[in-house]
């Protein structure tokens, strides 16, 4: 009897890790529905470097949420604001950077986290895109952040002055 449940164990032990190497290997399919929200963030030590953009598309408009610092020269303005109306248009570049860099494709992959390190002051990035009501976390180490961030920082000038 010890012997068949050593070999009932040891087969599921090696199961186990067959899926977990095999199991999530497989792309994610981009979804079929629009692009209809989209996000970026970053905390910091120091909050000059920190921000936060939201932009969505709902069925009364598209709206945009934006917290920054702008740098002018040696001073720095305070951008606040949240649902805000913004064109169409302007939501609409989102989706062209979609399309042109794919967001789907870099969908972030989950990393486990060393619970006996902890780095209080650690530089934390985040990105989301939403299809319809599917959510995706991206990876954040890409030239398509960088395009994304550049396109909210714009939109975040442009109704920033408005909002004074």
């Amino acid at each position: 009897m010890k012997n068949y449940a050593g070999k009932c164990l040891a087969a599921m032990g090696v199961l186990c890790m067959a899926f977990s190497l095999f199991g999530c290997s497989q792309k994610t399919a981009k979804p079929t529905g629009e692009l209809s929200s989209i996000s970026i963030s970053q905390n910091h030590m120091s909050r000059t470097f920190c921000y936060s953009f939201y932009a969505r598309k709902e069925t009364d408009g598209c709206f945009l949420d934006a917290w920054c610092l702008l740098e002018n020269g040696e001073d720095y303005t305070d951008i606040d604001f949240e649902c805000v109306e913004i064109t169409a248009e302007e939501f609409s570049r989102f989706a062209e950077l979609d399309k042109k860099y794919n967001f789907c494709s870099h969908i972030k992959k989950e990393k486990k986290r060393n619970k006996i390190i902890f780095i209080p002051d650690e530089t934390v990035n985040s990105f989301s895109v939403k299809y319809g009501s599917e959510c995706f976390n991206i990876d954040t180490s890409g030239e398509y952040y960088n395009a994304v961030y550049d396109c909210f920082l714009q939109l975040a000038k442009k109704y920033g002055e408005n909002i004074k």
